[in-house]
């Protein structure tokens, strides 16, 4: 029923006045349409929901560690979380999601971060 019928592949609705079909001719006598068929649309948050929660997550996480690491002058907190999230942008790069760039970049800021720290407490 519906807009989506299927068997054994796509395949354009069956006439159901005509009794019982053969699935091997149904199928066989199908013609593809240039490009193919229509796949069924679907919203953004259904496909991206996971990555964008914990990507969110992770930078929310690296935000606030990038402003207690300032305030309280914490080094060692600011090379850690640079160094998880880069961590953790590698396994999201491993499983082919968009969003681990967003935790690279994340973890470049806050090693620079640290690294111009360094360099400004040194002169």
């Amino acid at each position: 029923m519906g807009e989506w019928r299927w068997q054994a592949g796509w395949i354009r609705p069956c006439p159901s006045d005509l009794g019982w079909l053969q699935p091997s001719e149904v199928i066989t006598g199908q013609e593809i349409p240039a490009g193919g068929f229509a796949g069924p649309s679907v919203g953004l948050l259904t496909v991206w929901w996971p990555e964008l929660l914990f990507a969110g997550i992770y930078l929310i996480g690296g935000v606030c560690m990038l402003v207690f690491a300032i305030r309280k002058d914490k080094h060692v907190v600011l090379v850690l979380s640079g160094f998880v999230l880069a961590a953790a942008g590698w396994i999201f790069y491993q499983k082919g999601t968009r969003l681990s760039y967003a935790l690279f970049a994340m973890a470049a800021l806050l090693i620079a971060t640290e690294i111009y720290r360094l360099l400004r407490r040194s002169n």
